[in-house]
């Protein structure tokens, strides 16, 4: 299946009973994370994130699949009621009152040079009055989709934006956000309640996760020592990327999605939220 990295399962979780849950699956380049939750509640029933052995990215859809089978509930693919969610490094933002829905492939199409089976697919951010314009693979996406026959997919960052633009300091201040999965960070610059930046950077080890980072404040003209940074995602302050940013970047504080209060069993008590709870914007936006 790959590295398991987290996987916690509440005591009183039955799958068999599949009717009364609800599954959040996010899918990056070389892994996959997923929230079991109650439908009666909300409550979080299990958590688990899997870093996939990369053996190339044209065989990204079969390994996907393969991974599934090897996970022990995904496999039984019994819970109808499941939302999907990409992480693609391919993402602009487009203003509501300009997108133009046949030129998907011009806006990205700068970004990155588009392989002919590219898909482009958009989200409706009404929050911002904007679209995010994104694509995978048909390879990719297809195999996964007819797999799980999923109630709603879109963007990973379409959560992330909304819920960031609607925290009380994007509204009434100015804040930078990271969250990071994957190797990938998403960042974005957000001044009462308006997107000031936003892009996803894939990075390599911690001073390029810093440089993205300190590229967004400087984009802006904000200053890193005075303008906060909120961050998310899997990372802990005893990781590289963490000790990279709180030595050049005002105090970064973990950034909760604000849905986790009352929503924790148990088995989730130790696990930090911010590691987990921007996987709740899944299926929610």
């Amino acid at each position: 299946m790959g590295l398991v990295k987290y996987d916690i399962k509440e005591q009183d979780f039955d799958h068999s009973k599949s009717d009364q849950y609800e599954l959040s699956i996010l899918f990056g380049m070389d892994s996959f994370a997923y929230l079991v939750r109650r439908l009666a509640g909300g409550a979080i029933a299990a958590f688990r994130s899997v870093e996939l052995v990369s053996e190339s990215r044209e065989d990204y859809g079969s390994k996907i699949i393969r991974a599934v089978h090897n996970d022990d509930l995904l496999r039984l693919n019994l819970i109808r009621n499941l939302h999907i969610a990409w992480l693609q490094p391919t993402a602009t933002l487009v203003p509501a009152r300009l997108y133009n829905p046949d030129a998907q492939k011009d806006y990205l199409g700068h970004l990155s040079e588009l392989a002919a089976d590219f898909e482009c697919l958009a989200d409706d951010l009404k929050v911002l009055e904007t679209k995010i314009v994104y694509g995978y693979r048909e390879i990719a996406r297809e195999p996964i989709i007819r797999r799980f026959s999923p109630r709603s997919e879109h963007h990973f960052a379409s959560g992330l934006l909304s819920d960031w633009a609607n925290s009380p300091l994007a509204k009434s201040d100015r804040s930078t956000f990271a969250n990071f999965r994957d190797q990938r960070v998403t960042v974005a610059c957000i001044e009462q309640g308006q997107i000031k930046f936003f892009n996803i950077f894939e990075y390599a080890d911690a001073k390029d996760a810093l440089y993205f980072v300190l590229l967004a404040y400087q984009q802006c003209g904000w200053s890193p020592a005075k303008t906060p940074l909120k961050v998310s995602g899997e990372l802990t302050e005893d990781s590289a990327v963490y000790k990279q940013l709180y030595r050049f970047v005002k105090q970064p504080d973990f950034y909760d999605f604000g849905h986790s209060a009352g929503l924790i069993g148990p088995a989730m008590q130790h696990l930090p939220t911010h590691i987990y709870s921007d996987l709740l914007t899944i299926g929610t936006w």
